[in-house]
């Protein structure tokens, strides 16, 4: 079960919150510049999936994100660390594809990730 209050959704289990994330409307001005590649599409309405976590009792929290999400937005996106190896493949096989290099508010890298 997934419930939540403007953009922070969790998803619960037998009366327990298993895990947690962001879905943010709108244009993200992290995701301003582009580095490095280029976007699939150039869709101005987009939503971008942050901050996925679970207590490890769950497995598969990010697809259920993105089929929730899906079926409100047309377009999404989604980043992550160039280090975090486990989030790349499971991105991935949620069905985006790399599409360059961002940058965060700190100067720190990410990974672009766009939605087919």
């Amino acid at each position: 079960m997934m419930c939540g209050r403007g953009d922070s959704f969790v998803f619960e289990q037998a009366g327990r919150i298993v895990g947690t994330f962001v879905l943010r409307e709108g244009a993200d001005p992290t995701y301003a510049k582009l580095y490095s590649g280029r976007w699939l599409s150039q869709a101005v309405a987009y939503a971008t999936i942050h901050r996925i976590a679970g207590t490890g009792e769950v497995r598969g929290l990010l697809s259920h994100a993105v089929a929730y999400a899906r079926k409100r937005h047309q377009h999404l996106r989604i980043d992550t660390h160039r280090d975090n190896a486990v989030m790349q493949k499971a991105i991935n096989k949620a069905g985006f594809v790399y599409c360059g290099i961002i940058h965060c508010r700190d100067g720190s890298g990410r990974l672009l990730l766009p939605g087919l």
